[in-house]
């Protein structure tokens, strides 16, 4: 039995009880398998939605992402990016929390306040452990 397999088997035991969810993470397992990992260095939630087809509920969506992202899986890292005007950066998690918590984000070039930090802060992800081991190499 290869990785992707044992994979899939886990998410139908871990899903048995929801099947939408359990087809969203093999969809998106079958998404990342087939593609070399430089393809997948910047996944947004619309490129896994495409892969998906975008056949379910946002609710199913973002708990499968969070299984997948989860330390049991580790196919999906998230990460953070500030987007504005033409300039990106790369945000740590940590200061993500630590602005969730304070309510106002350092701008990463400047050190001035952000008030709207909400609207300039992205998610993405990036191939976490397991998709470096099933994805294709080239």
């Amino acid at each position: 039995m290869n990785n992707k397999q044992k994979i899939t088997e886990n998410i139908n035991e871990d899903w048995s009880d929801s099947k939408s969810i359990s087809d969203i993470c093999v969809k998106i397992l079958d998404f990342i398998s087939r593609k070399p990992l430089v393809q997948l260095e910047h996944m947004t939630q619309g490129s896994l939605k495409s892969a998906i087809r975008n056949q379910y509920s946002d609710a199913d969506f973002l708990s499968a992402v969070q299984y997948l992202a989860g330390s049991k899986v580790s196919l999906l890292e998230i990460k953070f990016e500030f987007i504005e005007d033409d300039f990106i950066f790369q945000i740590d998690d940590s200061v993500i929390k630590e602005a969730i918590r304070d309510g106002y984000l350092a701008h990463p070039s400047s050190g001035e306040l952000v008030d709207d930090f909400e609207e300039k802060v992205f998610l993405y992800f990036r191939p976490g452990h397991l998709a470096k081991q099933i994805s294709k190499k080239s």
